[in-house]
Parts: structure tokens; sequence; C-alpha cells
């Protein structure tokens, strides 16, 4: 468990491993705590992966392209597999956790596709068919992140220990998305196709159904995940778009206005400010936005160790 605070002291952040029984298809916990009174807007770039927020105090909104689109208070919500810049936004007091889930182990925990949810954020007891309240509230009483955590350890076992194994991951899925996270997303898709030995319309449909995502559109955030790695490593643009499968500079810039609705340099000035949740300034001012925690977001190497081992 890593805890981290932020420059002014109004933000916490706390990153766990879950239970080794839930690993690798549970990536991880990120538990926050902001305790300002300034409204703040956490921006996602697409990863791949699905999210279930727990909010255990304050209140949570959605929003895309800078409109709230829904509101939960001590509740819990299912953010989907996502292909355009989403946020989340905090005002005031605000506590909860979020689990970051492989998408065919969150389309076993759901009973959903993953197809449904993409694009999405719906109220988890809309999609899990269990009562949430139970488990928010006693993470609410708990003395501290630790307890809290081990708390979700339990409830989570318990919930994929009754998961259905008719809804497990087709072979040709999962060998698929290994040949894709493989390569951080610069396998040709006719050749993940021939890999699989199916065609790339059955690919299709079987992955928008398991995991929410087309094998292109996957493919795409894998490219900016790395290339957000080279460059919050240092390196340059034009060497991390040859590197991470781009055509070249250009095409790396576009790929980041359209997938997290601002240009590489603002978006990686984040990461310099000395915060858990670095903040970049949206329109000059004003509200500021999270991005993902360098240390806490999925890396190529944990997707291709990412099956679901219950």
């Amino acid at each position: 468990m890593r805890r981290h605070l932020c420059s002014r002291g109004d933000c916490e952040l706390v990153l766990a491993r879950p239970d080794s029984r839930l690993r690798p298809g549970v990536l991880g916990y990120r538990g926050y705590r902001l305790t300002g009174g300034e409204a703040h807007r956490r921006l996602f770039a697409p990863d791949g992966s699905v999210s279930l927020f727990l909010t255990l105090d304050g209140e949570m909104m959605t929003a895309h392209s800078g409109e709230v689109t829904g509101v939960t208070s001590r509740g819990a919500v299912v953010y989907g597999p996502h292909m355009r810049p989403k946020v989340l936004c905090h005002r005031g007091v605000a506590e909860g956790i979020e689990v970051s889930l492989l998408p065919w182990v969150a389309r076993r925990l759901f009973d959903a596709s993953m197809g449904e949810l993409a694009g999405t954020v719906v109220e988890a007891g809309a999609v899990m068919g269990r009562s949430l309240p139970h488990l928010t509230e006693a993470m609410s009483g708990a003395p501290d992140w630790r307890t809290r955590f081990e708390l979700l350890d339990l409830q989570l076992l318990r919930w994929t220990t009754c998961a259905g194994a008719a809804r497990a991951p087709a072979p040709a899925v999962l060998h698929a998305w290994d040949l894709l996270t493989g390569t951080a997303g610069t396998l040709p898709i006719h050749a993940v196709a021939a890999g699989t030995q199916g065609s790339r319309r059955q690919l299709e449909i079987r992955f928008r159904e398991q995991i929410g995502l087309s094998p292109k559109r996957l493919a795409r955030a894998l490219r900016l995940d790395r290339a957000i790695g080279l460059l919050s490593a240092g390196g340059g643009q034009a060497e991390t778009a040859a590197v991470a499968g781009f055509c070249d500079q250009a095409h790396l810039a576009r790929e980041f206005r359209a997938l997290t609705g601002m240009p590489p340099g603002l978006f990686l000035d984040a990461f310099t400010r000395g915060c858990p949740w670095p903040t970049v300034p949206r329109d000059g001012g004003g509200p500021c936005a999270f991005v993902q925690d360098p240390e806490g977001g999925a890396s190529p190497d944990s997707y291709r160790e990412g099956r679901a081992t219950f």
C-alpha cells in the first residue's frame, strides 16, 4: 500500500494491490480523499480497463466534453471501456475507492455485456444485481484505508466465487488480447485475427461483447497508453511516435487530442506538478483535471499478465 499527499495538503491518494486470489484480473485499488472546497476534475485517458467507483463520502459527478452527465452520492458507479475523454468531478469533501478491472472480469462480475457498458457510466446496482450500500457503509466506518481494502477484498472474493463459468471469455478473445497487449497495439488487426484462426469479423463481434471495444479501438488505446508511459519517462515526441507505433509526431498529437481532449504537452505537464493526482489547468484556469497517476495506471506488462484466475 502506498500513500501520497499533494503539495497543497488537501488531497490524498492511496494505492493498493488486491488479494492475490483476485489478481491479475482485478488490477488494483485507488483510495482517494479530497478535503478542499475547490471543485476538481479528474481526466481518464482510454486504456481498455473498466472501473468500479465506490463513493464513501461527498458527491461524485461524471462528465463528458465539459457537461455533467450524472451524479451519485454515497453510491457506486461503473465506468465502462471508453474511447473518448471522460471526467470525474468532485466538489468539496469527497472520499471513495476506485476498483480497476480487466473487461472480461468485469463482464463476469457485473453479469453484463461489455458492449452495453462501453462508453457509458451506469449505477453499479443496475448491472451487479447485488446490494452495495452495506459494503460502502462498512468501508465508510472503517478506521483506516488498510481495513477498507481488506473489506473490499472479502466482498470481491465472495462475488467472484459465485461468478458463473458460462461467462468465461472465449479462448480466441484471450489469445487476441495477448497478441494486442503483448505488442502494445502495434500488431495489425488482420494479423491478430489470423493468429486466432478465425475471421476478422468473428473476432470483432466477440470483442465487442466481451471486451466492449473492437480490436482496432483497443489497439489505439494501448498505443496511447504506451506513449503516455514513454513521454512521462522523458522521451521526446518524435521518438515516442516511432516506438509506440504512430505514423509520425503529428499522428501522435492527433491521437492525444482525440483520446484525451488535449495536446501531449499539456497532458504531460501534469506529471511535473508534484501532486499524487496532478492537475492540468483547463482553458488557462478554473477547475483542474486529475489525470491518471503514473504509478497507478495499467501498463502493457500488466495487461499481458491480465487473465482472470476465477
